[in-house]
């Protein structure tokens, strides 16, 4: 098991597994422990993939599936039936994505422009792009009143606040503080939460 993400309201815990004799499969299972939190499968895949989040609503899972040809793709499982739904899909990486708090917004980070950036779409309409980073970045994490991203730059944890919801606008990113910390799950993990 690995990459769990908590549900919205905190019952639950959503997470990719691997079974014998069966493909990598998304799970979700309560999070209390007790002997009626049985683990539940919701999709399945032949290739592999990490779970990012799962939406304020509580109706939808993000992952990102590694797929002969497209590299990282972002999917959208639906919670209930276990459809998918391709979100972001190119030769490129997209991956980590991470909904807003009010669910309106997707960020994630993406390498299409030779480097890792972070970057921010409407959700679910996925219309209109708005870059957040400047120098590099990945490992985009909202912060609790949905106003401030914060990720990985190469050397800095950086945040940038969101200056305008319509159109999205963000102030220029400025570092926290130096980034020391070892990113032991490689470049398809967020290793850190705010």
């Amino acid at each position: 098991e690995e990459t769990p993400v908590w549900s919205p309201d905190g019952r639950e815990l959503a997470y990719a597994a691997n079974r014998p004799g069966n493909p990598r499969a998304l799970f979700r299972r309560a999070a209390d422990g007790s002997a009626t939190a049985v683990e539940r499968k919701v999709w399945e895949s032949s290739d592999h993939f990490h779970v990012n989040d799962w939406s304020p609503d509580g109706r939808t899972i993000v992952v990102e599936v590694r797929r002969p040809g497209t590299a990282n793709d972002l999917l959208a499982i639906d919670v209930g039936t276990g459809k998918e739904t391709v979100l972001l899909a190119s030769t490129f990486e997209e991956r980590q994505a991470r909904f807003s708090r009010d669910g309106k917004w997707l960020a994630y980070a993406s390498n299409e422009s030779g480097k890792s950036e972070v970057y921010v779409q409407p959700y679910p309409a996925l219309d209109a792009r708005v870059s957040v980073s400047t120098a590099g970045g990945a490992e985009p994490i909202w912060s609790r009143d949905g106003r401030r991203l914060f990720y990985r730059s190469p050397t800095d944890i950086m945040a940038a606040t969101a200056t305008s919801a319509s159109p999205l606008e963000f102030s220029s990113p400025r570092a926290l503080f130096a980034d020391r910390f070892l990113r032991t799950q490689g470049e398809n993990h967020t290793h850190f939460d705010v």
